[in-house]
């Protein structure tokens, strides 16, 4: 398992402590132990896991927290940090953003017929 992946897992569950979610936490705690005896195959399984729980209703992003009076961290500070850790886990579990090469747009008053190998 990358070291940056493991860091930003371990990073994320402190952040879940901090504002009282030990369960997810401990969630995300096994995650990153499974992925660090596993083989490729079941790296594989796990980041998609993980990948399944950073964005959409109920997700770690949809996630409301709020620092419990022992955290460090302000309110604003907790929304920031877990925004960075969703996008950075997003990036390290395998999100390659949008295909950018080889897009081919139609020019008005063209159809998709018009199109040829140099790219409309």
């Amino acid at each position: 398992m990358s070291a940056d992946l493991s860091g930003a897992l371990g990073e994320l569950a402190a952040l879940l402590r901090c504002c009282g979610e030990e369960a997810r936490a401990a969630w995300v705690d096994e995650r990153r132990e499974r992925i660090a005896g596993a083989g490729d195959t079941a790296q594989a399984r796990e980041r998609l896991e993980i990948r399944n729980v950073l964005a959409g209703m109920g997700s770690l992003g949809d996630l409301y927290l709020e620092p419990t009076a022992e955290c460090e961290l302000t309110e604003r500070e907790v929304v920031a940090r877990q925004a960075e850790l969703i996008r950075r886990l997003d990036l390290l579990t395998g999100y390659s953003g949008p295909a950018q090469e080889s897009r081919r747009a139609i020019a008005v008053g063209q159809s998709s017929t018009d199109l040829d190998d140099r790219g409309g």
